[in-house]
């Protein structure tokens, strides 16, 4: 079976910069207003592996604490938006 339209959306930091990425299918793009990376793949056919490669530069730096989740900041979930016809 494969699933069409579908949308991964992976969260980064709100101070990400300078996006650069590469995918193995479908296009990847930064979202500043959802603080994310939307990578978006037409079809995704069952059985198969796909890659997407992305780096950002990250200007502030935040303590082990912060990346926990301790702090002001929370990780948050990947989100997967997809249709199987």
């Amino acid at each position: 079976s494969t699933a069409n339209g579908v949308d991964i959306i992976v969260p980064v930091p709100v101070d990400a910069d300078t996006p650069s990425f590469k995918t193995s299918t479908g296009t990847a793009k930064y979202a500043p207003e959802k603080d994310a990376i939307v990578w978006h793949i037409k079809v995704l056919p069952g059985g198969k592996e796909f890659m997407m490669r992305a780096s950002f530069g990250l200007p502030t730096i935040r303590s082990a604490d912060q990346d926990q989740g301790i702090g002001s900041t929370s990780k948050r979930p990947i989100q997967v938006k997809f249709e199987i016809p």
